[in-house]
């Protein structure tokens, strides 16, 4: 949210779109589009003299993250990759 409330960032992600996809730019215009009809249920909801104007930004953290988990999952169930040879070696 800006210093002066006159816009607030809103980061989003989704589960079903990997980096690059088509798909990110078609919700960032949907979302872009609902923007006034969301800040006016935002508005109504909390008790703002002001309601800032909603900007929207993807975060692709969350594919990132995913993609991490299935990197490290496939290194856990790898036992042959040839680090385990060498840590025992010198151990």
């Amino acid at each position: 949210m800006a210093p002066d409330l006159s816009h607030a960032l809103v980061f989003w992600s989704a589960l079903d779109v990997a980096s690059g996809d088509d798909r990110i730019a078609e919700r960032q215009a949907g979302l872009e589009s609902a923007a006034p009809f969301l800040r006016r249920r935002v508005a109504s909801a909390l008790p703002l003299r002001h309601m800032p104007e909603l900007r929207f930004r993807y975060d692709p953290s969350l594919v990132l993250g995913t993609r991490t988990l299935a990197v490290l999952r496939e290194v856990a169930e790898d036992p042959d990759d040839g680090a385990g040879s060498e840590h025992g070696a010198q151990g």
